[in-house]
């Protein structure tokens, strides 16, 4: 098998200094035979069966608009947080849909069944001698490096079958990063924004009494309050879900990376 790099800290002071190198699954070996008739079973599968499930949980997950309200700095604040739930749900989005992706290369071989752990495994054995690079530059943020022209020229298979899984890899610990960055900060400045409602209302009525009492502004702050609520219930569920898939693409990552876990 080939070598590899294992994942190094670039930013942690407490990160080891040098980068650690083992063979590419070490004793472990997976040589199967691919045929032109396997990949063309695999090019003619149909996803939309494959993709219903994952359609229906990430569409399920709502974004956000905020009703503008009449306070500069109130408004500033929902639309704040409103910016920073659509980006993190955004990022969950693209991340099952670089795993369902990735997986999509394998199905020949997983007999339909793709686990990630095949998957990588089964990615892994095709980069032959390859040298795959990870870097670890903070919890959850894990970098893929890779030379394209090497790996063409060292794979197995027909490079596509390995380019493309190695990107929907790669961009899988981007988005999971994104996803889960700023998750800590928004639970804690929607908690804060929910709790300061009725300083919020009484802030909107003081600021243009005379015009409408602050009907308008109190009815767009109620509306938003309701809509952070839900941002909430979302944040937690995807918080969870993100944190999962990162677990996993860690662990599958062994077959990769065998020393992962140090790094």
């Amino acid at each position: 098998m080939g070598n590899i790099c294992c994942c190094t800290y670039e930013n942690d002071s407490d990160s080891p200094q040098s980068t650690i190198r083992s063979p590419l699954l070490g004793s472990q070996t997976l040589n199967p035979h691919y045929t032109q008739t396997d990949y063309q079973s695999a090019r003619q599968y149909n996803p939309r069966e494959d993709m219903r499930p994952f359609e229906k949980h990430t569409d399920s997950l709502t974004l956000f608009e905020m009703t503008t309200v009449p306070v500069t700095s109130i408004d500033t604040q929902f639309k704040d947080q409103a910016k920073l739930y659509n980006d993190a749900v955004d990022a969950y989005k693209h991340l099952q849909l670089e795993i369902h992706n990735l997986k999509r290369y394998f199905l020949v071989e997983t007999r339909g069944i793709p686990e990630l752990k095949k998957c990588l495994q089964i990615l892994a054995s095709r980069c032959d001698v390859a040298r795959i690079t990870i870097k670890r530059k903070s919890m959850t943020l894990i970098e893929v490096y890779y030379d394209e022209q090497h790996v063409s020229e060292t794979c197995t298979v027909t490079p596509e079958r390995v380019l493309e899984p190695l990107r929907h890899y790669k961009n899988a610990f981007k988005h999971v990063h994104d996803a889960l960055h700023y998750m800590p900060e928004l639970k804690e400045n929607i908690s804060v924004i929910i709790n300061d409602e009725k300083a919020m209302l009484r802030e909107t009525i003081e600021v243009d009494p005379m015009r409408d009492g602050g009907v308008e502004g109190m009815r767009a702050i109620t509306s938003n309050i309701r809509k952070l609520k839900q941002m909430n219930l979302n944040v937690c569920d995807v918080e969870g879900r993100a944190q999962k898939t990162f677990n996993e693409l860690v662990e599958a990552s062994r077959y990769v990376v065998p020393d992962i876990s140090e790094c």
